[in-house]
């Protein structure tokens, strides 16, 4: 895991303009449902407050190369299905949306404005919030400045929801300059509005998210995504809870309730403290598959390992088999690309034909049913705490999602020699790894079979008046005063620490002496051994799963 803290202080939307706030109030009884249809639940991060110190922490374990958060023992990426349901925005049946150029004359005249003085507010491609607000934000906004339109007053109400989700997306979403909009933005919502097919603006939401992750991790000073989308996305995924909440799992406006959600959690509240955090995170600590996520997920295209996203300002690969658990499916080694040589630039020139291929090949796109459970397989749990050493690319055309080689490899050469810690035991497939576990079968006394009520804690008047009936037996293998310690001397033994449950705590651990290992068993009240072990004739005395 690389952390990146030469981070300069970057700029982002930390603080909502009060004009934006005034406008939404004014517009949503005319045309609230309209702009909903296209905005979704965006609207309500109007209300949210930003943590600038969480997503500053966020972009020091961004990798570029994979396109994911990695940290200690685990990555994570926002979804094109995550971003979806968070926003209420409908991905199924859509094309994404196209970004397109203008000019500041056809700016002005697309607004039904005259040319002339107000070209200077333009030229440079961004106009000034306050500006289209005065025009368009107040009812009485046309009488005020009708000597400045061109066009009646019907129309002028026809422009009022355009003119708004124009705003919200260049201040909210894409922020391209404190208070100002970019004006290439309106002609896509022009096209949202009224074009003849239905569109999303998802993917473009997510790969502005992905491209400003990069540019930040590489030193530049403005985050010119929504920082506020992915601050929900984070705190929903550290925030740990049971994936079929039935709750949650049919909610609508997750923005709206999403303080009053995690008000349930005591997560850390500063930078130090969230620094602490994110630098000891475990992939069994975190919420895998977000409660309301579900349906098909869209992991690759038919010639590359990742999907190709259009952005506002360039090209974003995305690469969602590196994360499979977060769509409830077991995680394997990943055919993957390195996503940084992948990166591309409109730099002023948006390629027309490139984005007609992507969209027309959107729906060729190769998807997959969703799970329950997120877990992941030993082979791939060694190849990512391997990742300098295992983690290539994967050679080109291989179908399917699995790099099943290197997997197969990693099973035959060295998953034998890996360390199991509590925490992989706690995220791999059920049963993967009990045979590399070994566990001591300690067949009861007869005097025990007796009298089950006696507790085989304490040593017998037999075993008191006769001590060398027990000689054979090495006297540190069970010791009562010892509190109850296993000792067992075998070089196969893995590791396995502190495994915690409600019943106890079962564990491994190494001691300086590699082949030697110490089984600890707790003897509190509430222990139930038959919980997690196989008693019966079949000689399969493994740690079985609760």
């Amino acid at each position: 895991m690389q952390i990146n803290q030469n981070l300069p202080d970057i700029k982002m939307m930390t603080e909502v303009p009060r004009t934006l706030k005034e406008w939404w109030g004014n517009i949503r009884v005319a045309y609230g449902n309209e702009i909903i249809l296209h905005l979704g639940s965006l609207t309500d991060l109007l209300n949210v407050e930003a943590n600038k110190s969480l997503i500053t922490l966020m972009i020091e374990f961004w990798q570029p190369t994979t396109v994911t958060f990695q940290f200690t023992d685990f990555e994570i990426t926002p979804t094109l299905e995550e971003i979806s349901q968070i926003a209420d925005l409908p991905l199924d049946g859509r094309v994404p949306l196209a970004p397109r150029t203008t000019s500041g004359i056809s700016f002005l005249q697309s607004l039904g404005l005259r040319v002339g003085q107000c070209l200077r507010r333009v030229d440079e491609g961004w106009v000034k919030l306050d500006y289209l607000f005065k025009r368009f934000g107040r009812r009485d906004s046309y009488d005020r400045f009708h000597q400045e339109f061109f066009i009646s007053r019907v129309d002028w109400e026809r422009l009022r929801a355009i003119v708004f989700v124009t705003a919200f997306l260049g201040i909210m979403i894409f922020p391209k300059k404190k208070g100002c909009v970019d004006i290439n933005l309106l002609p896509m919502i022009i096209f949202m509005f009224r074009g003849p097919i239905r569109v999303t603006i998802v993917p473009m939401i997510l790969a502005e998210i992905f491209r400003s992750l990069s540019l930040c991790s590489r030193g530049y000073d403005h985050f010119k995504g929504s920082n506020l989308l992915l601050q929900i996305w984070v705190l929903e995924h550290f925030y740990q809870r049971h994936a079929e909440n039935g709750v949650e799992a049919n909610l609508r406006y997750k923005i709206r309730s999403h303080a009053t959600r995690l008000s349930m959690w005591d997560a850390p509240n500063d930078e130090d403290g969230w620094r602490l955090f994110l630098t000891h995170v475990t992939g069994n600590r975190i919420q895998w598959r977000l409660p309301w996520v579900h349906g098909r997920a869209l992991l690759r295209t038919n010639q590359a390992y990742f999907i190709e996203l259009i952005g506002l300002e360039g090209f974003q690969p995305y690469a969602p088999l590196r994360v499979l658990r977060q769509f409830g499916i077991t995680q394997d080694v990943p055919l993957w690309s390195n996503m940084a040589l992948i990166e591309v630039n409109y730099e002023g020139r948006i390629p027309v034909e490139r984005i007609a291929a992507l969209v027309q090949g959107w729906c060729g796109i190769i998807d997959s049913d969703m799970g329950v459970e997120s877990w992941c397989t030993p082979e791939y749990y060694t190849w990512f705490m391997m990742g300098g050493i295992l983690a290539r690319p994967s050679y080109e055309g291989i179908l399917g999602f699995t790099d099943t080689q290197r997997s197969n490899q990693i099973g035959m050469e060295l998953l034998n020699l890996m360390h199991i810690t509590t925490t992989m035991y706690q995220q791999v497939t059920p049963r993967s790894i009990d045979h590399l576990i070994h566990a001591v079968d300690d067949e009861p006394n007869e005097e025990m079979e007796e009298d089950p009520e006696e507790d085989p804690r304490e040593p017998t008047e037999e075993m008191e008046e006769d001590p060398e009936e027990y000689s054979e037996h090495d006297p540190n293998l069970y010791d009562p005063i010892d509190g109850g310690v296993m000792h067992i001397e075998d070089e196969h033994f893995p590791i396995v620490e502190d495994a915690h449950s409600e019943y106890g705590s079962i564990g491994f651990d190494e001691r300086e002496d590699s082949n030697n290992w110490e089984w600890k068993i707790d003897e509190s009240s509430e222990y139930q051994p038959r919980t997690y072990y196989d008693l019966g004739d079949d000689d399969d005395d493994a740690p079985t799963w609760p």
